[in-house]
């Protein structure tokens, strides 16, 4: 092949890659942003999602004002306001054609097995509206660290948050801790990048309703699930390797660096669901080393938590932890929270049984934690 041969293809090439340069240009030219969500001062929401080929689009949330079919403009894009709302937080997702979707201009996101966006709904303080108890308010301000440790038993690198209240790198005081357990498909990011734990945590300290304490939020799967449907997990064998962890990988290294009241007094242990019921089945099967205990939404039959408790009663009754239990009258666990309440209560376990309004949200398993906070680690 001449040279000429050679120059004429290279220019035959630069030509198909400056057109095929321009075309795609030209296609990102034609995509039209739509800005969403949009929060007004009103505290109405407007939804927006550009689908111009799409023949129906939906907007799903966990409350009943984020919900409805979406109107298509002459630009393409999908839109809906919904509310007013009161002052929170909520998960919403799209439903393109069938098809479930995120909304890809909102970089707030539940992440992991389930994946939703997240809008925040403000309050306006000049109308006297005060916020939830999870949201962003002026008073002093914990951290969150996030570390990585290499598990001695399970032999892999695992990762796990811990919060230290407001003052922690100031002083040189030793604090209580709170072992606090996510649910099944999320993980050990969810009460901080969902739950505001940390949020939560600060408020409740500055109410002056709660002690300061350490907050550690581990990963509570051993091994991704393969299938997001919880029923079909094996709960058990995490639960029982995730017990292990806990006890010989996680407290351990927490307790070396960090300053930590290590005496049961001061050491608690709450979750959610999944971590709720591994939260009471840990919790009483070690109630020499957790003087707290609190499960919300309690996956506590298919984790065995009551035939446990039945084989623990008389350890349980000596030790005789801190127990809570809370759970909405719309969860699909409600079941698994009234049959363990009316057990423990027929045993003459001493324990305390909130059943609020609300389903298997956060909406529930934030406020659990304000009152759970507010009652922890107080002389007995």
């Amino acid at each position: 092949m001449t040279f000429k041969s050679i120059a004429s293809r290279s220019y035959l090439l630069l030509f198909i890659f400056l057109g095929l340069s321009l075309s795609m240009i030209q296609d990102l030219s034609a995509q039209t942003f739509a800005r969403s969500p949009e929060v007004h001062e009103n505290r109405t929401i407007t939804f927006r999602y550009f689908a111009p080929n799409a023949k129906e689009v939906m907007l799903q949330g966990n409350v009943p004002e984020i919900k409805g079919k979406l109107e298509k403009g002459s630009d393409g894009v999908w839109s809906i306001t919904v509310g007013p709302l009161a002052p929170d937080t909520y998960p919403y997702k799209f439903v393109v054609d069938k098809s479930v979707v995120l909304d890809p201009v909102n970089l707030q996101i539940k992440a992991w097995i389930w994946m939703e966006n997240v809008v925040d709904v403000p309050a306006n303080p000049a109308a006297g509206e005060h916020p939830a108890i999870h949201q962003l308010q002026d008073v002093p301000h914990g951290s969150v660290h996030q570390h990585w440790y290499q598990s001695p038993r399970l032999k892999q690198t695992r990762s796990l948050y811990v919060y230290t209240p407001p003052g922690y790198h100031s002083g040189d005081d030793s604090f209580p801790v709170l072992y606090l357990l996510h649910g099944f498909g999320d993980d050990q990011s969810a009460w901080t990048r969902v739950g505001m734990a940390h949020q939560i945590a600060d408020n409740v300290l500055a109410s002056g309703k709660s002690k300061p304490a350490i907050v550690v939020m581990p990963l509570g799967h051993i091994a991704v699930p393969d299938d997001p449907d919880y029923r079909k997990a094996n709960l058990m064998d995490n639960l029982i390797a995730m017990e292990n962890e806990l006890l010989e990988g996680v407290m351990p290294f927490v307790e070396s660096n960090y300053r930590c009241k290590t005496d049961r007094q001061h050491r608690g242990i709450a979750g959610l669901s999944m971590g709720g019921g591994q939260t009471l089945h840990i919790g009483i099967n070690n109630s020499d080393k957790f003087g707290w205990i609190a499960g919300f939404s309690s996956s506590i039959v298919k984790q065995k938590v009551d035939e446990l408790a039945i084989r623990k009663l008389a350890e349980l009754k000596q030790n005789a932890p801190w127990l809570w239990l809370g759970c909405g009258k719309d969860d699909f666990l409600f079941a698994d929270t009234t049959s363990f309440d009316k057990w423990m209560t027929d045993n003459n376990v001493e324990h305390t049984t909130r059943i609020t309004e609300g389903a298997h949200n956060w909406r529930c398993w934030r406020r659990y934690l304000e009152e759970v906070l507010g009652e922890m680690f107080v002389e007995k």
